[in-house]
């Protein structure tokens, strides 16, 4: 397998000592109310990895964290990982009872926690995720969460459960040594975290109502980083604002992979607002900017009605003569990759300035190199020729290790092939994506398991069938629909359900669009399984009378 070249080992202590040895004064993470530079990151991480060590983390432990963007998030990462744990980010818009099973499929031991998140109580939060935490010690012992035994939080806590941990950027001396853990004990550690190492478990929508965990090594992932930022010739010059959340591939994969390889700056926000991101882009003389399509949308729309000149930024400067405009949204919907694939297997490329024939406006990106790709049969699974639409699947060295809790078999076909579940072809060095196979719903960049969604509506007593399906929408891809039957003798009000839905599942996966039904009416194939094509078609005749979000 060829793999890309580095100057430093695949793993995150050779990467984040290089950083800092290379950019250590250049500018890293960028937010409104902190910046930090790459030799700040590796000074602070390195007292926090000393302080895990300390606390009993090691290779292979698996810690959550669950941080806003911005230095917290990303030092804890760097400290996690320097060590040779497992980092398991968990999504900020997890409902308490997401969070608790993600915790458990996880088989987490340290949760890395603040005190407040986006201005909650983020305490109360974590009582009502853990089943009896309120009346814990420091060494937790949950049936419902066995392998649990510590939460280490940032900020003020009186909590009996907390153990305190600082991830400020300047919180004290790097040097210090907890519980005798010196500079000369972390070096040795260190020196054994090798880039065939697990690194890290991102949490993804599967195909079943349980969250998928993709597991990445230390090599797969960061030789990506590297040959993303060669690919899109990122320099220690360019000023990248992230809007991907940090706890999925976008922003983690992609903005701070390419950033530790490059020397570039990160900026990012709190929580987006296209105003705020505007302003900081302004400010901060932005180069660049990630964010799923929807984001991206509505800053560019921002721009446009107050005048800004953002032409700078190649996301917002006018494309070249001769460039198709009519597509002009589908047209940046470039870049093809997923959790599995550690971000982009094609990206932008030189097609910008291709005139593109009508029949090929939409997603396409030219083939990374390094990474393998071929269209299968999705019923055979042979090859397919050039030009031909089957699925499409990935081999190479930036693929998933495998998925936790799942045989190899399970992820992989005999040939080592991940079968991404996408449609598409490939056309003179470009990868065109034409959808997706399975029902999987993917709205502004976010997984949707149907099942999920489904069962947490079926959970309400009122409601006896709950089918959930994704529509296409401009904005945001496809946006989360439901067709509900009530129980007899009852009634539905969609409101008030989907208001009590949001209290279980995140906000994305709220279905948008609602019909009601009797469950008489339910359209059916001849197997017994419910016509989805006929309820697709029905919700989108009653566009006028379902409810919105």
């Amino acid at each position: 397998m060829e793999l890309p070249a580095l100057e430093y080992p695949a793993t995150m202590p050779g990467v984040i000592h290089h950083a800092a040895e290379r950019w250590g004064a250049r500018e890293f993470i960028v937010t409104p109310d902190v910046t930090m530079t790459y030799a700040q990151a590796e000074a602070a991480s390195r007292r926090v990895a000393k302080e895990l060590l300390a606390g009993g983390v090691g290779k292979g432990t698996r810690v959550g964290i669950m941080y806003p963007y911005g230095t917290d998030w990303v030092l804890a990462w760097i400290a996690v990982t320097r060590i040779g744990a497992l980092c398991m980010p968990f999504s900020t818009t997890y409902q308490p009872a997401e969070l608790r099973k993600a915790l458990r499929l996880g088989d987490v031991d340290t949760l890395l926690v603040p005190e407040r998140l986006l201005g909650r109580d983020h305490l109360a939060y974590m009582e009502e995720a853990v089943p009896g935490l309120a009346g814990s010690g420091p060494a937790l012992r949950v049936a419902e969460l066995p392998y649990l035994r510590h939460i280490r939080v940032t900020g003020p806590s009186d909590r009996p459960w907390s153990t305190a941990l600082s991830l400020a950027v300047d919180g004290g001396p790097a040097d210090a040594a907890p519980d005798g853990v010196t500079d000369e004990l972390l070096a040795a550690v260190e020196a054994e975290v090798t880039p065939s190492d697990l690194f890290l478990t991102i949490y993804t929508s599967g195909t079943t109502s349980d969250p998928k965990g993709v597991v990445h090594t230390h090599g797969n992932f960061l030789r990506h980083g590297a040959n993303l930022a060669r690919f899109q010739n990122l320099t220690e010059d360019d000023r990248i604002f992230c809007a991907m959340p940090l706890f999925w591939i976008g922003g983690v994969g992609c903005a701070l992979n390419m950033a530790l390889a490059s020397g570039s700056a990160v900026l990012c926000l709190e929580k987006f607002d296209p105003q705020g991101a505007l302003d900081m882009m302004e400010r901060e003389q932005a180069t660049g900017f990630t964010a799923f399509p929807n984001l991206a949308y509505k800053a560019r729309r921002r721009a446009e009605e107050s005048g800004r000149d953002l032409t700078r930024i190649p996301a917002y400067a006018p494309p070249p003569p001769g460039t198709p405009t009519t597509s002009d949204f589908e047209l940046r919907h470039n870049s093809l990759g997923m959790t599995e694939t550690t971000g982009p297997f094609s990206g932008p490329g030189p097609e910008a300035a291709r005139v593109l024939p009508e029949e090929l406006r939409g997603s396409f990106g030219l083939l990374v190199p390094h990474v393998q790709h071929r269209i299968a049969d999705p019923v055979t699974n042979a090859t397919l020729p050039r030009d031909q639409l089957g699925e499409i699947c990935i081999r190479g060295y930036s693929v998933m290790a495998g998925l936790y809790k799942k045989e190899r078999h399970e992820a992989f076909d005999e040939d080592g092939w991940y079968h991404t579940g996408d449609k598409g072809f490939i056309r003179d060095g470009y990868l065109f994506f034409e959808g997706r196979l399975s029902e999987m719903i993917k709205t502004s960049g976010s997984n949707v398991a149907p099942r999920e969604v489904e069962m947490a509506l079926e959970a309400f007593p009122e409601v006896a069938t709950a089918v959930v399906l994704g529509l296409p929408d401009v904005e945001r891809g496809e946006v989360v629909a439901a067709v509900l039957a009530p129980r007899p003798g009852m009634e539905l009000d969609p409101a008030d359900l989907l208001e009590r839905l949001g209290k279980e599942v995140s906000s994305y996966k709220v279905p948008t669009r609602v019909l009601v039904i009797d469950e008489g009416d339910l359209p059916a194939l001849p197997s017994g399984k419910v016509d989805k094509v006929t309820l697709r078609r029905r919700l989108a005749e009653s566009r006028d009378d379902a409810p919105t979000a």
